[in-house]
C-alpha cells in the first residue's frame, strides 16, 4: 500500500519545501512559521496578508 509522505518541522521557506519535495515528499507541513508571524504582528488583521504571502511562497516550492 502506498501512503503519502508529508514532511514538516522547520519548513519556513520555498527552498525548504523544494528540498523536501525533491527528496520524495508528497507534500510539506508548515505551522510554526505562521504562528510566529501572527504572534509578532502588532495588528492581527495585518498578519493575515503577511501569512497569505508566506503560504504562497512555501507553496511555490512545492510546485515545479
Amino acid at each position: 500500500m502506498d501512503l503519502p509522505v508529508l514532511a514538516g518541522f522547520g519548513v519556513s521557506t520555498a527552498r525548504h519545501a523544494r528540498v523536501l519535495m525533491e527528496a520524495g515528499a508528497n507534500g510539506v507541513i508548515a505551522g510554526s512559521v505562521y504562528a510566529n508571524m501572527y504572534q509578532s504582528c502588532a495588528d492581527p488583521v495585518d498578519s493575515i496578508s503577511r501569512i497569505r504571502d508566506k503560504v504562497r511562497e512555501i507553496k511555490s516550492g512545492c510546485i515545479f
